[in-house]
């Protein structure tokens, strides 16, 4: 498999799981209805912050407000948390690490 097809797979893949957290939310689960900060929320940094950046560099767009609206929701509940506000790495200090994440998968040769 090309490192092309492994970016492909692996988008799909996102995809999927996107799908199933967006029904999971639509479903009204409870996991994702918190007024603190618990495990959910915590786990969801990835998606509610550390994504977008990582979507903006690579030039790739995964989750969208129109694409994903329940996901967009909770992960923009997830950062008007203070606690999560004031710390969280800054968006200067994540953009050099993904940058450098990228370019060291696009010269890795293929397997």
């Amino acid at each position: 498999m090309t490192g092309g097809e492994e970016g492909e797979t692996a988008g799909e893949e996102a995809e999927e799981l996107l799908r199933v957290l967006e029904n999971e939310i639509k479903g009204g689960n409870k996991l994702f209805e918190a007024k603190g900060i618990g495990f959910m929320e915590l786990a969801g940094i990835l998606t509610a912050y550390w994504l977008p950046i990582f979507q903006e560099v690579a030039g790739k767009e995964l989750i969208t407000e129109d694409k994903y609206p329940a996901v967009w929701d909770w992960a923009q509940r997830i950062l008007d948390f203070p606690l999560i506000q004031q710390n969280v790495p800054s968006k200067d200090d994540l953009t050099p690490l993904f940058q450098a994440q990228i370019a060291a998968v696009n010269v890795i040769p293929p397997s």
